[in-house]
């Protein structure tokens, strides 16, 4: 890199100036929840505004669980064992460390020069150096209080299981493992993309004809129809649209020609729906596991199913400037994580969870989807000829 090109760069990301963030550490002591018993405790922070506009995602041991904003910080409460915390921009940068139960540790993030953007680097420091850093920085975490309502799992209280809270019509139409669900089947979801705070939408899903492994959907959005297939031997991708916004399904009636997935599954996607052509795009099953889930419709014993994917050729900006400016107002996906939870019983996925970033980092997309009712049918066992 010349000389012109770093001044430049660093002009632009000088110029980002001061970001205001939340309340201070100091007033914040009272009201931080204690620690609970068996688990430790991570603070994150970022010292620095140079470079704000850029605000890439913290991941710790590969999920998400903040962004390093500019002066500010937040905290996680992590089981005692093995973290990495990594960012990544145009390269991916980590911090690699262990801890114990009741200890707390400090990473603080810090701001380079890159060949298009900034690069972020996670960096262990000791606690009087990290409590000293973080004095007059703003907490920019959840709020507090949803985080003190939050209790170990053996101390919740258990939830009636889905079955249980089901009315009786419903419950003696559950689908059989490995079926698909019979025409008339109903599923009422809600959707909401928490990055911009949009309310939540319902729209509903019942299903019109079964034949062999197609399932003919009809999907209502308020005065909205549409008319959709779905063929349950593919494994992949669909986009739907309700009130005027795209979500993405995976494959909804997995279960019917997959009746106990795991990772690797038969076959995957062949496409995501995100900027540049399907061939750009890198897919990946990252695991499949049994979950508990709890949603509005009932706690579920589920099949979790993540995937990740990336378009390296969208990943660099044409110009420094153009990469600080464009940072937080680019839409386009670069990277994302998918995950479905899918419940045997009743043939359907109860939750999808789906998260994008643009090629700067930054969170785009945090979509959720979640079941809030269904009425099911007696079911029909899938056709299984090749």
């Amino acid at each position: 890199m010349n000389a012109r090109t770093f001044g430049a760069l660093l002009l632009c990301l000088v110029a980002s100036g001061c970001f205001t963030t939340g309340p201070k550490l100091e007033e914040l002591k009272s009201t931080i929840p204690q620690l609970a018993a068996g688990q430790a405790r991570i603070y994150l922070y970022r010292p620095s505004s140079v470079g704000g506009l850029i605000q890439p995602s913290v991941m710790l041991n590969g999920e998400r669980v903040g962004a390093a904003k500019p002066n500010g910080f937040f905290f996680v409460d992590v089981p005692p064992g093995s973290v990495e915390v990594s960012i990544s921009t145009e390269t991916q940068q980590k911090a690699s460390f262990s801890i114990e139960a009741g200890q707390t540790r400090y990473v603080r993030v810090t701001v380079g020069m890159g060949l298009f953007v900034g690069r972020f680097y996670p960096q262990l420091v000791g606690d009087t150096e990290g409590e000293r850093e973080m004095a007059d920085l703003g907490y920019v975490g959840q709020p507090l209080d949803s985080q003190a309502a939050k209790a170990p799992p053996a101390a919740r209280p258990a939830a009636p299981v889905a079955v249980a809270a089901m009315p009786s019509t419903m419950a003696s139409g559950a689908v059989a493992t490995g079926a698909l669900p019979a025409p008339g089947s109903l599923w009422v979801y809600s959707f909401r993309d928490r990055v911009f705070g949009n309310r939540d939408r319902e729209f509903s899903v019942r299903t019109s004809a079964v034949q062999d492994s197609s399932v003919m959907e009809i999907l209502s959005s308020g005065s909205e129809q549409q008319i959709l297939s779905a063929n349950t031997r593919e494994i992949g991708f669909q986009t739907r649209r309700i009130s005027g916004e795209d979500f993405i399904e995976l494959s909804p009636y997995l279960l019917a020609s997959v009746p106990a997935p795991a990772a690797p599954l038969p076959q995957s996607p062949r496409t995501y729906p995100g900027t540049g052509s399907a061939q750009d795009w890198k897919v990946r099953v990252v695991q499949v596991r049994r979950e508990e889930v709890t949603v509005p419709a009932g706690r579920f014993d589920a099949y979790r199913v993540e995937l990740a994917g990336e378009n390296e050729n969208a990943l660099f900006a044409t110009s420094s400037a153009h990469a600080v400016n464009a940072a937080a107002t680019d839409y386009r996906t670069q990277r994302f994580m998918y995950e479905a939870w899918y419940a045997p019983q009743i043939g359907r996925y109860v939750q999808i969870h789906h998260k994008t970033f643009n090629k700067y980092g930054n969170e785009i997309g945090d979509e959720w989807v979640q079941l809030k009712k269904f009425e099911l049918r007696n079911a029909s066992p899938p056709d299984r000829k090749d």
